[in-house]
């Protein structure tokens, strides 16, 4: 054994040391703090989740504190730090560092530095000096198998270990093999907004979370995990990333899909519609994820507004306590701009009746004696005129309370649901937009849905613009960062909206245009958003680290022929891509599941065209189904459609259902669906065709 093989190996058994020493510390934490908080529930409560999120972290890294080192010698102080680099930082008793995080700015030099002059910025400048060791460590169940400068070795080769490994059912953390091109989009600075476009298998949804696991770590004095927030395709596909947040040091991040965004926001029960049918054709749905919508949805709510809210004389059993006059001035001296939804209006308006009955309240009251006069003198009636003095009592006592009961009550007209003013919207859209009578039949659909309280995706953007218009949502001012995943799926008023709702938020946005299945709600390029997000930066991703060079050279046949740029493979050669004709289809799929299952491969997906043919199937094998429903996926054999496999990856994929019906060449949206489905692949792709559509790429 070399020398420094035996030093290494005798740090990393120091470190573990030293990690447990730490666990032994926190767990001994947990047991007292029930004893020491006796009586304050809530701060016990709050103590107790942290010190059990440490004592995750600490178990999580025991076996491997580190994975890198780097050696860095101070121009300035002439000074060496000598940084192990982990997934977390720790320090000892005496506050030395054992572990450096690589969150941490020095940290930077192991990811894009070189051996010689390097340097790296901190919080108090740049700091300048020389690289004069990075090296990489493979470490396994507490033990050194080896390291390797990194320096003397190919981006790809170094790449080698960790893309030619299984995957399980949870997406991993890649602190350990992170690339220059994905480093510079997770080191942005936290006020940066980016749009990054990626291809397929380059990581983009890792990286979007490590982003976020970085910007909490180097902001964490002035923004709280709970001010970021995570918008990802679906539910299952939320679950399925859910575990590398925590992963990294990460908790309380706010983790939402646009349709529960919608749901939390306006507090109302709607079924979404499936959105299979990608293919289909639709210029009203298409017309809904866009600015020409806004437009029109701003004239129907400025008509709104100049009719809901009630400028008429303000009433208490009878008698007039503010004048329709007054209320009118008060609506106009509000200012619309700064107060431009109806609830801050009411609230604003609220507030200055109050007021005015305050100010005004000795005039008011020889008001109210003079119509009781008034009305007392034109009847005899005394259980009339009793029922007056008892009302005007009881009106001076409401005056003493400040009405707020009544003053309530005023604007009762103004509570309308949210879909019923979208429905409303819908009912009169040919007011708004020039409607052909192939929309007009789709704008009766549309109402026949809502009537049933169905809406689909490409509404969602009108009813949250509606509900930002409607309710006061000032709360959501306290988001500073937001992470949009698989954004090619939006369109531009979906973009916009979120926008508005997160004012002071900035927003990484990440996407693969290759990868819109969606033609009746996707953006067509990334322009469009750029509009919105006037200063956001455009980054790339080019390369990609999923799947093997055939599997990709196959897939970039696709992007080819639809005149989309094509991804570059990382050098990671595997098996050929297998196109089978369908004869036995059951028996054929069953043959290669025990096939890649022999090869030690657990992560099996067989992706058909649509839900229900994944349906179908999943009964006849009698394996899981994983719809949009899903909340996790357990790994083993799975079916699934291909529209849901995006965002996902498998040791083997099992593609079926492959005809000119289902994956039409001359359709650039089936030919994008096929793409997603083969890039789900990381060793292994079976191709079962009933027709041989491959033959015209």
């Amino acid at each position: 054994m070399n020398k420094e093989l035996q030093i290494e190996q005798d740090h990393l058994k120091n470190v573990i040391e030293q990690y447990q020493i730490i666990l032994k510390k926190e767990e001994l934490r947990k047991e007292t703090l029930p004893s020491i908080y006796k009586g304050d529930e809530l701060l016990l409560t709050t103590l107790m989740a942290k010190t059990i999120h440490r004592i995750y972290i600490m178990e999580n890294n025991l076996d491997k504190p580190y994975f890198a080192r780097i050696d860095f010698k101070e121009k300035k102080t002439d000074e060496l730090n000598k940084c192990y680099i982990g997934k977390v930082g720790e320090f000892d008793e005496d506050n030395r560092i054992i572990t450096i995080d690589w969150r941490a700015p020095i940290a930077s030099l192991y990811y894009d530095g070189n051996i010689g002059s390097a340097s790296y910025l901190s919080p108090s400048g740049m700091i300048e000096g020389e690289l004069l060791i990075k090296r990489q460590f493979e470490i396994e169940k507490g033990k050194l198998i080896s390291y390797q400068d990194v320096d003397t070795v190919s981006s790809d080769e170094l790449l080698k270990p960790y893309l030619g490994v299984s995957v399980d059912n949870r997406l991993k953390n890649i602190v350990s093999s992170i690339q220059k091109e994905q480093n510079d989009i997770i080191r942005m600075p936290v006020e940066e907004d980016l749009i990054v476009q990626g291809v397929a298998g380059s990581g983009k949804t890792t990286v979007a979370l490590h982003r976020i696991a970085y910007l909490v770590y180097n902001n964490r004095n002035i923004i709280d995990p709970n001010q970021y927030m995570v918008i990802g395709p679906n539910k299952f596909f939320l679950n399925y990333i859910s575990n590398v947040l925590p992963d990294l040091d990460v908790t309380d991040v706010t983790q939402w899909t646009f349709e529960e965004c919608v749901r939390y926001w306006i507090k109302e029960k709607f079924i979404l519609q499936s959105d299979e049918e990608v293919a289909t054709s639709s210029e009203l749905k298409k017309i809904k994820t866009t600015m020409t919508y806004k437009k029109a949805l701003d004239q129907y709510l400025k008509e709104v507004k100049e009719n809901i809210i009630p400028i008429e004389d303000f009433i208490i059993k009878g008698y007039k306590i503010i004048p329709k006059k007054v209320m009118q001035s008060i609506y106009e001296e509000i200012d619309q701009k700064t107060y431009f939804n109806i609830e801050s209006i009411i609230n604003r308006m609220k507030i200055r009746m109050i007021k005015y009955i305050n100010d005004h309240r000795e005039e008011i009251l020889m008001n109210i004696e003079n119509q009781l006069l008034n009305q007392f003198t034109k009847t005899n009636d005394k259980e009339e005129q009793k029922k007056m003095i008892q009302d005007k009592e009881f009106v001076k006592k409401e005056i003493s309370k400040k009405t707020i009961t009544f003053i309530n009550n005023y604007f009762i007209p103004c509570k309308i649901k949210i879909l019923t003013l979208y429905q409303t919207f819908v009912e009169k859209m040919d007011q708004y937009l020039l409607l052909d009578e192939s929309q007009k039949k789709e704008q009766t659909l549309t109402l026949a849905n809502l009537n049933r309280k169905k809406v689909g995706f490409e509404d969602l953007a009108g009813i949250l613009y509606i509900a930002y218009h409607w309710y006061d949502m000032s709360e959501y001012k306290r988001y500073r960062y937001t992470v949009i995943d698989e954004a090619q799926d939006w369109g531009e008023f979906h973009f916009y909206v979120i926008k508005k709702l997160l004012p002071k938020s900035h927003f990484s946005i990440f996407g693969d245009l290759a990868q819109s299945i969606y033609g009746n709600r996707s953006i067509d390029n990334w322009d469009q958003v750029k509009d919105i997000y006037h200063d956001a930066n455009q980054m790339y991703l080019l390369k990609s680290y999923r799947t093997t060079i055939e599997i990709m050279e196959e897939a970039n046949k696709i992007l080819k022929f639809i005149g989309m740029n094509t991804a570059t493979p990382v050098i990671r050669h595997g098996d050929k891509v297998v196109y089978q004709q369908e004869q036995n289809r059951i028996e054929q799929i069953k043959e290669k599941i025990k096939e890649y299952q022999q090869q030690g491969h657990d992560s099996i997906a067989i992706i058909t065209r649509t839900k229900e043919a994944a349906k179908d199937l999943a009964k006849v094998l009698k394996v899981p189904l994983i719809t949009d429903d899903s909340l996790s996926y357990e790994g083993g054999v799975s079916v699934l459609s291909s529209h849901l496999a995006k965002g996902l990856e498998f040791d083997a994929v099992i593609l079926v259902d492959i005809s000119e019906e289902n994956y039409a060449p001359q359709n650039p949206l089936d030919m994008k669906l096929l793409y997603v489905a083969m890039t789900r692949a990381l060793h292994h792709l079976f191709i079962l065709y009933k027709e041989d559509i491959f033959a015209s790429l």
